[in-house]
Order: C-alpha cells, then sequence, then structure tokens
C-alpha cells in the first residue's frame, strides 16, 4: 500500500504460519492474522501511515537543522578567513591596501567624482586610455614622474582587465581633498580567491589565470593607496597617487628647509 509518498509492506497469514519476529526481519512493517475485519485492517494500516508521516517530519525537519547549522558554521569560518587574510594584507602592504566588501566598496566609490571613463576590451583601448591621462597630465603640468606613474599603471591594470578579466573600464579622476590621482579599474573575470590574494599582490606571475592577478607588484612600488574588492563578479581596483612636487616646489621646500638650519 503506498500513500504520500510513504509505502506499507503488509504481511497477512494464519496463526501459526511463521514467527512475527521472522516476517518483520524480512521486511514487513505490519504483520496481521487472519481472519481479520476490513476495517480493523485499515485502522491498522492508517497508524502505521501516520507513524511513518511523523517520522519522516521528525528526520527531515532535523536535517535541515543540521544542514542550516553546518552553513552557518561555515559562513562563520569564511568570514573569519577572510577577516584574517584581509588585516594580513593591509598590515603586510604597511596599510597601502585596503580590501572590501563590494558592499563596502560600492560606498566608497560614490565619494569618488572621475573626468571619464573608458571601456578595456582590448589592447588598443589600454593605449587610447594612456593617450588621454597623457594628455590629461602635460595640460595641468604634472611632473614628468607622476605620469610616468599613471601611465605605468594604466599599462599594468588595465592590460589584466582586458587579457585576465573578460574586460572591463577604466575612470580617471583626481581628488582635491587627498590631493591625489585616481584611476579606477573594473573587469568582469571571477575574482582573485582572498587565499591567494596576498601572493597575487606580492609576488609576480602567482597565476595568469585569475582576474587581475598579475602586475600587482609594479603597481604596488608606486601607488600610495590600493582600494580593491574582489569577488565572483569580478574585481575592482581603485589606484591612488598622490602629486610629486615639481622641480619649483622642491628647490623652495628644500630652501626653506636651509633656512630653518640657522
Amino acid at each position: 500500500s503506498q500513500e504520500r509518498g510513504l509505502s506499507v509492506l503488509v504481511t497477512l497469514g494464519r496463526a501459526g504460519e511463521g514467527s512475527l519476529a521472522a516476517l518483520l526481519r524480512e521486511g514487513a512493517d505490519l504483520v496481521l492474522t487472519l481472519p481479520l475485519e476490513a476495517s480493523e485492517f485499515l485502522a491498522h494500516v492508517e497508524a502505521i501511515f501516520r507513524f511513518k508521516s511523523r517520522l519522516r517530519h521528525s528526520i527531515e525537519g532535523n536535517l535541515a537543522r543540521v544542514v542550516r547549522k553546518f552553513e552557518t558554521l561555515q559562513n562563520e569560518e569564511r568570514l573569519k578567513r577572510r577577516d584574517l587574510h584581509r588585516d594580513l594584507i593591509f598590515s603586510t602592504t604597511m596599510g597601502r591596501v585596503l580590501v572590501l566588501s563590494r558592499s563596502e566598496f560600492e560606498r566608497y566609490l560614490t565619494e569618488l567624482n572621475f573626468e571619464f571613463s573608458q571601456p578595456l576590451e582590448n589592447m588598443r583601448q589600454v593605449s587610447s586610455v594612456r593617450r588621454l591621462i597623457e594628455e590629461d597630465g602635460l595640460a595641468h603640468e604634472l611632473p614628468e614622474r607622476s605620469i610616468e606613474d599613471l601611465l605605468l599603471c594604466t599599462s599594468e591594470l588595465g592590460s589584466n582587465v582586458v587579457k585576465h578579466g573578460g574586460g572591463g573600464q577604466v575612470s580617471y579622476g583626481y581628488s582635491e581633498r587627498e590631493g591625489a590621482y585616481i584611476l579606477y579599474f573594473s573587469d568582469r573575470g571571477t575574482g582573485i580567491d582572498e587565499s591567494f590574494l596576498l601572493d597575487a599582490l606580492l609576488y609576480r606571475g602567482v597565476s595568469s589565470k585569475i582576474s587581475m592577478g598579475l602586475g600587482f607588484t609594479l603597481v604596488l612600488q608606486i601607488c600610495d593607496e590600493l582600494v580593491m574588492c574582489t569577488d565572483l563578479q569580478g574585481t575592482q581596483i581603485i589606484f591612488k597617487k598622490k602629486k610629486y612636487p615639481s622641480l619649483e616646489e622642491e628647490a623652495a621646500a628644500e630652501f626653506k628647509q636651509a633656512l630653518e638650519r640657522f
């Protein structure tokens, strides 16, 4: 007999035809002795169905609670590892690299303003962005070192967006409050596993398959701050570089220091 996905095996026999224990061991859920009234038979079967139904619901409920508890513990452990890796990255890079969650990064991004945004789908577009940044730097009379650093960052991180991140975009601007030039890169890759992120930041060529996985060593040498977010939706990086003083500003600062010695 079957009902609501449950099954009951009923064995009917006359008294003395095999022992009860033997029949139950053979798989019977219920052993009834003939002769038997139909109403009594149905009552026995319904009782077995109720018992099996309650037992199934109890097992399913307990299993669901165990699964939820396991998932909660897994998530707590993942968050602990994530925070540990972020703290390690922050301290190892002497506070220059800050790794944020996507929601934290998006809030951070709203505070920034950019002069332009360009797609990065191929290396020609990377070269085009380099020209735009160089023209802007010359127009604002940036020191040559500042322009070179911005172009190097564009080449390294821009090529990663194209080659390893499935394409994306770059935005460029200047923060008066921080006195820094800003480059914002985003890609459509699968992100970097945070457990390997420290290696990706410190060791060139750690992997050619992970999103934004190369070029960090050079970028870290020239950046003042790097803010990033990486997950399965892609990697986003904000590169900040403060303007180098001009030769005239350096000379004025040295002259001031010389006067202070006397």
